[in-house]
């Protein structure tokens, strides 16, 4: 059995759920549900940062959301406090990706 596909919203390429970040809108902003299990309408990234700014600058993610304005800083800002933080993977010519240890607890 296939898993779930979806579209991320910066790239606009499909990939399997499980590899992709999910954010929802929450009160105070847009934040990362790294669990997948947040109640409410998702959108999808890849998990590179590369796809983060491109959604941000493309604004994407206040249409995939359908909420009027989306505060990148505050994003960036939710995003590293989720515990999710850029760093080089695969060696050369790799992306940045933003790993996890374990799925933080947002509340």
């Amino acid at each position: 059995m296939s898993s779930p596909v979806r579209t991320c919203v910066g790239c606009r390429r499909q990939g399997a759920k499980t590899d992709l970040v999910r954010l929802v809108w929450r009160e105070g902003g847009v934040r990362p549900d790294l669990g997948q299990v947040r109640p409410g309408r998702g959108a999808y990234l890849h998990s590179g940062a590369g796809c983060l700014e491109l959604a941000l600058k493309r604004r994407a993610l206040g249409r995939a959301l359908r909420v009027t304005a989306v505060e990148p800083d505050q994003l960036r800002g939710a995003w590293t406090a989720a515990g999710a933080e850029p760093r080089l993977v695969g060696g050369a010519g790799a992306d940045t990706v933003f790993v996890t240890a374990a799925p933080p607890v947002l509340t």
